[in-house]
């Protein structure tokens, strides 16, 4: 939720006016609520949340290896020997073709709402994976 937060300042970064009187050393505190509908959060007791948080996290420690791997590899720093076991924890996180295309369209979203960051970051996410989907889109809107 922090990236979608901070993905959307992003977006408006630029459009503000500011008096020319105005201090602008202060900071800016944009509040902002997102609210999970469809999932049963209010249903859940604390140790389900906790599991779910550390869970995630564990999840999120194994995908940083797999990019970690694979942008080594793109270096020429990899053990090339070491990519048949990358690839199997890819298949058990859940990260597939189908998945790769979703991120490239949610970065293609991102493009038209005048987001090149960030679908420069789904279409890397795709990269670092050890996908080559996205590679001419890279090509085409990375600065």
């Amino acid at each position: 939720m922090d990236d979608e937060a901070l993905r959307l300042i992003r977006l408006s970064s630029g459009k503000w006016t500011v008096p020319a009187n105005h201090d602008t050393t202060i900071s800016l505190i944009a509040p902002m609520k997102f609210s999970l509908s469809g999932y049963n959060c209010g249903n859940k007791t604390p140790q389900e949340i906790q599991r779910a948080i550390l869970a995630y996290k564990s999840n999120e420690g194994l995908v940083n290896s797999i990019q970690n791997f694979y942008r080594n590899k793109e270096k020429g720093a990899a053990n090339e020997s070491e990519e048949p076991r990358f690839a199997a924890l890819k298949k058990e996180l859940g990260y597939d073709e189908e998945y790769f295309n979703s991120r490239i369209q949610d970065g293609l979203k991102k493009l038209k709402q005048k987001d090149q960051q960030g679908a420069c970051e789904d279409f890397l996410f795709v990269k670092y994976m050890g996908s080559d989907l996205a590679d001419a889109l890279l090509e085409k809107h990375r600065k």
